[in-house]
């Protein structure tokens, strides 16, 4: 089960010092991949948990500086991390400059990048020779809304994978997964070379057998977040233990 799934986490919540704890204790738990966030003042694609989420890591002073930091530490005392993801918002990288943004990810042992807001045409004309120099995947978003032909396209595109969104809601909804199961039997019907994981409303060792059905494994982020603001746990680590022992 664990192999099959993808968690999202702030960067710096619920403490700033909590992304390393957060990082070891999922790496323990022998994830697929790891999502961190990037804290981001207005994360339109983001539910109400994951906003606020934000919107306290922000307050308490977490930054791209901070992420990275972390990151290289985290680098230099886990040889065996499963892949990284930095998920944000475009505004964020194009402050902090896209190519050292790059470069501090290639430094920091990142994987890839999802930036729901960067349309791939563009990514295409603007930044693709930058990742490929920088050996740093992109993630490309698609919906019940997307056509075969753009997905075919993003097929051939050396993605990281590409992150199926459950629906055209914003994440942490409360949703029914098979509401589009017509989409997703059209998805692995195409039978895609790269790989898809299935997000937006996946919180259980259920709905991760479901997305397995479809897809190379679920996404859960949201259901993560909660799970680290339990208060009758006193670290994110025993919080994480007790989710993925859910899952198992």
């Amino acid at each position: 089960m664990k192999n099959k799934l993808g968690i999202y986490f702030t960067a710096g919540y619920p403490r700033p010092e909590s992304t390393l704890e957060i990082l070891h204790a999922l790496a323990d738990a022998k994830v697929k991949f790891i999502e961190v966030g990037i804290p981001f003042s207005d994360p339109l694609a983001d539910g109400p948990v994951i906003q606020e989420s934000s919107k306290q890591a922000l307050e308490l002073g977490v930054n791209l500086d901070k992420i990275f930091e972390d990151l290289k530490q985290f680098k230099l005392e886990r040889t065996d991390h499963p892949d990284l993801y930095l998920m944000g918002y475009l505004n964020s990288v194009l402050s902090y400059g896209v190519e050292n943004f790059l470069s501090q990810a290639q430094t920091a042992g990142v994987t890839g990048v999802i930036l729901p807001d960067l349309p791939f045409n563009y990514y295409q004309k603007h930044y693709q020779a930058l990742f490929n120099t920088y050996n740093i995947k992109p993630v490309f978003l698609i919906s019940p809304a997307s056509s075969s032909t753009y997905i075919e396209v993003l097929d051939q595109a050396n993605l990281g994978f590409i992150y199926v969104l459950s629906s055209n809601a914003t994440t942490g909804k409360k949703l029914s997964l098979s509401d589009n199961e017509a989409f997703f039997k059209r998805l692995r019907a195409m039978d895609l070379k790269t790989e898809t994981y299935l997000g937006f409303g996946i919180k259980s060792k259920e709905d991760i057998t479901y997305a397995s059905t479809f897809f190379d494994g679920g996404i859960i982020g949201s259901e993560m977040i909660r799970r680290l603001d339990d208060k009758e746990l006193d670290s994110p680590k025993k919080a994480i233990n007790r989710f993925m022992q859910e899952l198992v």
